[in-house]
């Protein structure tokens, strides 16, 4: 484990046949007026909505209805949670449903009593909560999201094609959750392996990370083969007790961010799921698999080694006489076989992903670049330089790479840009000198991150390298973008407005350790904000 880290997961998991009688000591720790949410007419007609409502009668409290949270809850959905919220004083909101009503319920809980817009403060500007939280808890009935003992939380906003999720901290996370596998059972058949292909995405999504001899790794390929077992015996048997509580177990363990500890996750599956979501309204695991198989065997020469393990690790692939990439390859196959055994959607048109979605959708999350640049020049830059500072991409429609540049004006006189033979040559220099350093040739795949960091260092990238860039920053705080390893986002950071004179002040010292390209926007920033003069502290 290379690092350093801090774990902590405050939620209370009751699991069992008997886990709702649990209900009866968890409500007295909580006021009176708790807000019930919950989807559609399911719960009401399998009969756990009578049982959870005669629970809290039989405790005292006073049943706040917010009935039909969809399955990619909307803004206009969360504004009307706050203000049933609001207006009953909810002492506790009960999310009883899957991942979506869970995730809802962890939305109201800290936008209720905010001051501020919550889906700019929260999900946009991805600020923490800083008035009263209403505590959460979940009655689990739909599996995948592990949504029930994490912070996390997805809106969609139709309007802006946008679907964003912020992952709070504990002080979010349910205070208490019960798993009763047996409230999975009249799951439809279409979202219960939806929700199966939801929990293996999260934890390939962990896996396929860093190059360390992680602990993480080994309890994830216990997780994934469980998961695959599990699932194949639930395909054939939907009401057999063993397998839907193992499988029920492994999706809260998937993602309680336990195996995230001491590795750093992009979650780029995730918003490629998302962005296809935002535009679709499709169920969310079925995104996941739509975009798993071309995304993993695109990045699969980059992490050779980590998909030849996965292949004879997970799925039990004879090494024997193959080569690695026969091998990692032979894995990626099984995987495949595997998700049609499930019955998952394995192509975008099925979801009704169209070309004009993808032409115009090419950016993350759905937005175009006009969108991106309003975000970087208009509503997140520092006051200091709002006006003064654009950013340009430029996509050359005639030319055969159709890469285009990207620039950055100040005062209308660009002060950065490259393009994408920037970013080869770049990339080249930088292939050229880890070759050096290990004193013999390297395979781009064994170092292909590395490579592809030190290109950004040196000035040299693409458009894409923007657009990645603008993800990391969108889902990050802006603690973790200054910090960001790609400097992209940290010049996106940088120039934010939320890095006020307080971290401004810490950051003096960094200047020097920053990439020569990435030099002048540090001193700008801190020089429009009066912090250095002439490189003085004030």
């Amino acid at each position: 484990m290379l690092g350093n880290f801090t774990y902590s997961n405050p939620t209370r998991i009751h699991f069992g046949e008997n886990a709702l009688d649990f209900l009866n000591e968890e409500l007295p720790k909580f006021g009176k007026n708790v807000l019930l949410a919950y989807g559609g007419g399911s719960i009401r007609k399998n009969g756990i909505y009578d049982r959870v409502v005669d629970i809290l009668r039989a405790n005292g409290k006073t049943v706040l209805e917010d009935a039909g949270v969809m399955p990619n809850p909307t803004v206009a959905k969360l504004d009307e949670g706050c203000r049933r919220a609001r207006e009953g004083n909810a002492d506790l909101i009960l999310a009883v449903g899957g991942g979506s009503v869970c995730d809802y319920a962890k939305a109201v809980s800290v936008s209720a009593w905010c001051g501020d817009d919550p889906w700019e403060k929260f999900f946009v500007r991805m600020e923490e909560p800083e008035d009263r939280i209403i505590p959460v808890g979940c009655v689990l009935t739909m599996v995948g999201t592990g949504s029930e003992m994490n912070g996390g939380s997805v809106i969609s906003n139709p309007e802006s094609k946008r679907k964003i999720g912020h992952v709070f901290g504990d002080e979010v996370f349910p205070k208490f959750s019960i798993l009763n596998p047996t409230f999975t059972f009249t799951l439809p058949r279409h979202q219960m392996v939806a929700g199966f292909f939801d929990i293996m995405s999260h934890i390939l999504e962990q896996y396929f990370s860093g190059e360390d001899d992680n602990t993480s790794d080994y309890i994830m390929e216990g997780l994934l083969r469980s998961l695959i077992h599990s699932t194949r015996i639930a395909l054939c048997a939907p009401t057999d007790y063993e397998a839907r509580s193992n499988v029920m177990w492994t999706a809260t363990w998937a993602l309680n961010t336990l195996v995230a500890q001491g590795k750093s996750t992009d979650w780029m599956v995730h918003m490629l799921g998302h962005s296809v979501g935002a535009y679709t309204d499709a169920t969310h695991g079925m995104t996941l698999a739509a975009v798993s198989l071309p995304y993993y065997r695109h990045i699969l020469p980059y992490g050779l080694e980590k998909f030849r393990r996965y292949a004879v690790n997970v799925w039990d692939v004879r090494a024997e006489g193959k080569s690695d990439e026969a091998i990692a390859g032979e894995g990626l196959a099984r995987m495949e076989a595997y998700m049609k055994e499930l019955g998952v959607v394995m192509r975008l048109r099925e979801l009704g992903v169209t070309e004009a979605m993808i032409d115009t959708g090419r950016q993350p999350m759905g937005l175009s670049w006009s969108a991106m640049r309003k975000v970087l020049e208009d509503e997140n830059i520092c006051d200091s330089l709002k006006g003064r500072v654009q950013y340009f991409v430029t996509r050359y429609r005639e030319s055969h790479d159709q890469e285009g540049r990207v620039a950055v004006r100040l005062d209308g006189n660009e002060i950065f840009k490259s393009n994408f033979y920037d970013g080869e040559i770049k990339r080249h220099e930088a292939w050229s000198e880890i070759d050096a350093s290990k004193g013999r040739h390297t395979d781009y795949s064994e170092c292909g991150e590395q490579i592809e960091l030190e290109a950004l260092n040196k000035g040299g990238f693409d458009r894409f390298a923007f657009y990645n860039a603008f993800h990391s920053y969108q889902n990050s705080g802006i603690d973790d973008s200054l910090q960001s390893p790609d400097p992209v986002v940290r010049l996106f950071a940088i120039l934010d407005k939320r890095a006020g004179k307080r971290r401004l002040h810490k950051i003096v010292s960094e200047i020097e350790q920053q990439p020569v390209w990435l030099k002048p926007f540090y001193r700008l920033r801190l020089e429009s904000d009066g912090i250095i003069t002439n490189l003085r502290v004030m």
